[in-house]
C-alpha cells in the first residue's frame, strides 16, 4: 500500500468521511502533522484553544468540533495523549481502545485518523487495524516525522490518488 502523507491536498481528499481523529500531546507545540493542517484550515482555532488552556492535550481530554466548509469531514474529534515520555505500548493500546469505543457510541461510520508524532508507528498501525475494522472506510495518516530518513519509501500525492470518498479504499494506510 502506498502511503499518503499529511497535506492540505490529502485533507481535501477526505470528502465523505464522517469522522476525523487528531491526537494532541501536552508537550507538542506548535501542532505537527495532520493536526497542523487542520489548524491552518480552521484559521488557528485549535492553537487558540491550546493557548487559552481550554484544551491542553492531557490524557482523557476530548474535543468535538463540527467539520464541513473548509474541512470536508462531518466531525473532528481531537484527543489528548499526554506527554510522549508517558507512552508505553500498553498506554497507546489503551488510548486506541478507548477511542474506538467512543467513536462507536458517536455512530461514526467512516474515519480518518492521524498517527501522533513520536509514537511507535508500526505498533499504532497494527492496533488501529485491530480496533477499527468495523468502519466502512478507514484512512490512517503517517506522522510528519516519517519524512526524515525515508529513503526507499514510496509516497503518493493526493492529486495522484484522486479526491473524494471514491478515491478511498476500504483500508488505506497513508
Amino acid at each position: 500500500m502506498t502511503p499518503l502523507l499529511p497535506s492540505l491536498q490529502a485533507l481535501d481528499s477526505l470528502g465523505g468521511i464522517d469522522g476525523l481523529c487528531l491526537w494532541v500531546r501536552v508537550d507538542e507545540r506548535p501542532l505537527r502533522g495532520l493536526a497542523s493542517f487542520v489548524d491552518w484550515r480552521l484559521c488557528g482555532y485549535l492553537s487558540q484553544l491550546l493557548k487559552t488552556s481550554f484544551f491542553c492535550g492531557e490524557p482523557e481530554e476530548a474535543l468535538l468540533l463540527a467539520g464541513g466548509g473548509c474541512i470536508p469531514c462531518r466531525r473532528i474529534f481531537v484527543w489528548g495523549l499526554g506527554g510522549a515520555k508517558e507512552w508505553t505500548r500498553e498506554s497507546v493500546e489503551q488510548h486506541i481502545e478507548k477511542t474506538q469505543k467512543k467513536l462507536r457510541l458517536a455512530g461514526v461510520s467512516s474515519l480518518a485518523m492521524s498517527t501522533p508524532e513520536g509514537v511507535f508507528e508500526e505498533f499504532w498501525q497494527k492496533a488501529c487495524e485491530r480496533h477499527f475494522s468495523w468502519v466502512s472506510t478507514f484512512v490512517l495518516f503517517r506522522p510528519m516525522s516519517c519524512l526524515k530518513g525515508t529513503s526507499g519509501t514510496s509516497t503518493t500525492t493526493a492529486t495522484e490518488v484522486g479526491a473524494g470518498a471514491g478515491a478511498l479504499a476500504r483500508k488505506r494506510y497513508c
